[in-house]
C-alpha cells in the first residue's frame, strides 16, 4: 500500500532509579519538554512499585541520550529544566540504561488498494504507527478492535462476515486514524522532520 510517513529520528533512553529518601514530596510525576523548533530534547519521571523512579529522557535527529548511566545523568541535566535531574543525580541506578530508536510515523493506505485478500487483515501498527511519545498506539488499537468487532457482528447477521471484511475495515477506520494522526503531525513543528506537512498545519499550531 501506499505510505503517508512523518520522519523524526526519535531516540530515547530508561533507566530505573530507588527513590532517595530525601525525594521531593511536591510531585509524583515530572514532565520536561523540548523547545522547539530547535531543542527537541524532553523528559518524563513516574514512580514505580518498590520505591523506584523509571526516567525516560530523548531527543531527535541525532541528539539522543548515550546508554550508559554518566552519559544519561549529563544528558538529563542538559534538558531545559533542571528538575529530572536534580532528583536523579544522587539517585541509585538499579539496572543499566535501555534505549529505544524510533525513525517515523507510518500510515499505510489500505483503503486506496484495488483488491485485498479474504481472511487476512492489518490492524495496529500495521495499518498506523504513531511517534510512541504521545501514547495512542495502544488505545488506537484498542479502538480498531472494538470497529472490527461491529463489522464482524455487521457482516455475520448479513450471512458471511469474511467476504468483504477487509474493504470494510479499512473504510470505516479512517474517521478513527484522524485525530490521533494529527496529533502525530505536530512533529513538525521541528524542522528537520521529514515529509509532507498538512496544509492548515500553521492553524493547528495556533490552535
Amino acid at each position: 500500500p501506499e505510505e503517508t510517513t512523518i520522519g523524526i529520528d526519535l531516540g530515547y533512553a530508561t533507566c530505573v532509579f530507588a527513590i532517595p529518601d530525601d525525594a521531593p514530596t511536591d510531585w509524583k510525576g515530572v514532565m520536561t519538554f523540548g523547545e522547539p523548533p530547535h531543542n527537541s530534547r524532553g523528559g518524563l519521571m513516574l514512580p514505580l512499585e518498590g520505591r523506584r523512579w523509571m526516567a525516560t529522557i530523548g531527543g531527535r535527529h541525532g541528539d539522543v541520550p548515550p546508554g550508559d548511566v554518566e552519559g544519561f545523568l549529563a544528558y538529563a541535566k542538559a534538558l531545559r529544566t533542571p528538575t529530572i535531574y536534580d532528583a536523579i543525580c544522587q539517585a541509585k541506578p538499579l539496572d543499566g540504561v535501555a534505549r529505544y530508536g524510533f525513525p517515523e510515523s507510518v500510515r499505510r493506505h489500505f483503503e486506496r488498494l484495488d483488491g485485498f485478500p479474504d481472511g487476512f487483515l492489518p490492524i495496529g501498527d500495521a495499518i498506523c504507527r504513531f511517534n510512541p511519545v504521545y501514547g495512542q498506539g495502544m488505545s488506537v488499537a484498542a479502538q480498531e478492535a472494538c470497529l472490527l468487532k461491529l463489522i464482524l457482528e455487521r457482516l455475520g447477521a448479513e450471512g458471511d462476515s469474511v467476504a468483504g471484511l477487509a474493504t470494510a475495515f479499512f473504510t470505516e477506520v479512517q474517521p478513527l486514524l484522524e485525530t490521533p494522526w494529527s496529533v502525530a503531525t505536530l512533529d513538525f513543528v521541528f524542522p528537520n522532520t521529514r515529509g509532507q506537512r498538512p496544509a492548515d498545519f500553521e492553524l493547528t499550531l495556533r490552535y
